[in-house]
């Protein structure tokens, strides 16, 4: 019986460990400085289509930076006032005169308090003059939402009733 307990107990521990990375929030990470794909109008479709032909090719023991657009998990960031901070999809642009706009995407911690859609402080602060636009996301990727971390969810309701016979 105790044997039986260890076993649920272990495999409650993975589902739940997949939940987590699946509600983990994902973000586009990208500069049109570096690719112009990652300009207005940024098609996802286009962009993974390009990433699967591109993992056929190896680079050997190199590892490539990415500078291509691509899905970020934001868990990695931490800090020491977890609580008060939340990680965001954040998308902002900067048109100096007589340049192309620069369109920047990536995670981002901001304060808890900060509203979906609004600028964090610090980057109106910086950039005032030439900052275009500057928006927040909570879902993920920014410009195409995935509902995989919905799905995951559907099993624990599923796991509570195996677990509860």
């Amino acid at each position: 019986m105790v044997y039986l307990q260890g076993y649920c107990l272990v495999v409650l521990g993975v589902i739940l460990g997949v939940i987590e990375s699946g509600l983990s929030l994902r973000c586009w990470k990208c500069t049109s400085q570096l690719d112009a794909t990652c300009r207005d109008y940024f098609n996802t479709t286009r962009i993974l289509l390009n990433q699967r032909h591109m993992d056929q090719y190896s680079y050997g023991n190199l590892q490539q930076a990415r500078t291509d657009p691509h899905l970020s998990d934001c868990d990695g960031m931490h800090t020491s006032t977890y609580g008060q901070v939340k990680n965001v999809c954040l998308k902002w642009v900067i048109q100096e005169p007589d340049q192309l706009p620069q369109v920047h995407r990536e995670c981002q911690m901001v304060p808890r308090e900060l509203q979906v859609g609004a600028c964090p402080e610090k980057l109106s602060q910086n950039r005032p003059r030439y900052l275009q636009s500057c928006s927040t996301w909570e879902y993920d990727g920014c410009n195409s939402a995935s509902t995989n971390g919905v799905i995951l969810l559907g099993l624990v309701p599923a796991v509570v009733l195996l677990l509860g016979k």
